[in-house]
């Protein structure tokens, strides 16, 4: 997209730039955050949709930051939202998939070479997500926006709205709380893959 373009000055082509340049970064966050493909690709479309209809609306150069920080409110307001709602029965179409996610079958990455190897890596993927599920939310965000989408502390604290020191200091505290909950859960475990 252009310098000079504006996606949220009613220029159909400048937004359909600016959603074809943003859209995976913030399907990336939005996924980090809630874990479900589905509700993800909501939330992105509708912060697209508020980028199209701010009034006034951010900066060119505010844009990336803008969305981020509205993708990252939009999830965090939809697992609020899930929390508050009964769980679903399982769908076992899901529930194939959840699996396969589990033993390390996800897009991007290797099936395990044995059986076992598919084992262990299920089973440490759900203590993972145990420990990681005993965080306070923000610590929770935290970690999940530095390591599962892979964004960088200067980034995090933009999407955020608060000082990399905070971001820091919340990562640090998150590290220290997933280490002492993962030897709680798992005290003999060995990394055997």
């Amino acid at each position: 997209m252009h310098a000079e373009q504006n996606p949220t000055t009613r220029d159909a082509a400048a937004f359909e730039a600016a959603c074809a340049q943003w859209r995976g970064e913030l399907q990336r966050l939005a996924l980090g955050i809630l874990r479900q493909p589905d509700t993800a690709d909501d939330v992105v479309q509708e912060a697209l949709l508020r980028l199209w209809t701010a009034d006034p609306p951010p900066s060119t150069q505010g844009t990336r930051s803008w969305l981020l920080r509205v993708t990252t409110n939009l999830a965090l307001n939809a697992l609020r939202s899930a929390r508050r709602r009964p769980a679903d029965p399982v769908d076992p179409a899901r529930l194939g998939l959840a699996l396969a996610a589990g033993a390390g079958l996800a897009a991007g990455s290797q099936p395990p070479a044995t059986p076992h190897q598919a084992l262990v890596r299920a089973e440490t993927d759900g203590l993972y997500r145990r420990a990681l599920a005993d965080l306070p939310p923000a610590q929770r965000q935290i970690v999940s926006l530095v390591y599962e989408s892979e964004m960088r502390l200067r980034d995090v604290a933009e999407a955020l709205g608060v000082p990399e020191g905070t971001v820091k200091s919340r990562l640090h505290a998150a590290r220290a709380k997933l280490s002492r909950r993962w030897r709680e859960l798992a005290p003999d475990w060995e990394d055997e893959s």
